[in-house]
């Protein structure tokens, strides 16, 4: 519902526009959450720690393999049909938490591009796939060198 206000009260005018935009703006950012995280999906930002596994609902294991166990190009890329969205993290053996894990878009989580070391900001985390190295940092000042440290 629109108020009655004097047009020539240029201030009042630009209030009122002003909070028709940051109405739209909320809308707006509603239906883009929506249209980025199903309902019912764990969906949170920034670098996660100790997530239990029981609160994944919504994401399909792709991907388990202990750190030992080389993985390939194609291993990590997988099916593009499996989804729009990755959850990436470690857990110590038989554990039932993720000790460290972030998510993101795949398009950003996982470029084409693996040849560049700036890492791409996603959702408040830090992503990088730099040849073979892939990972993620809370700090965008990361150095890949045979190995990644941050």
């Amino acid at each position: 519902e629109e108020e009655l206000v004097d047009p020539g009260d240029e201030k009042e005018v630009l209030r009122l526009q002003l909070a028709k935009a940051q109405r739209e703006i909320r809308r707006l950012e509603t239906r883009l959450d929506d249209a980025l995280h199903p309902k019912g999906l764990f969906f949170k930002e920034g670098v996660l720690l100790d997530v239990p596994l029981s609160v994944l609902g919504g994401w399909t294991e792709y991907l388990c393999r202990p750190y030992g166990v080389p993985i390939s190009t194609e291993d990590v890329d997988g099916d593009e049909d499996v989804g729009s969205l990755i959850l990436m993290g470690a857990r110590l053996k038989n554990s039932s938490t993720l000790a460290i894990a972030a998510m993101g878009r795949r398009s950003m989580v996982l470029p084409e591009d693996r040849f560049t070391k700036e890492p791409r900001l996603e959702n408040g985390v830090y992503f990088y796939r730099y040849f073979y190295s892939i990972g993620f940092s809370d700090t965008a000042h990361i150095t890949l060198n045979d190995c990644d440290v941050a």
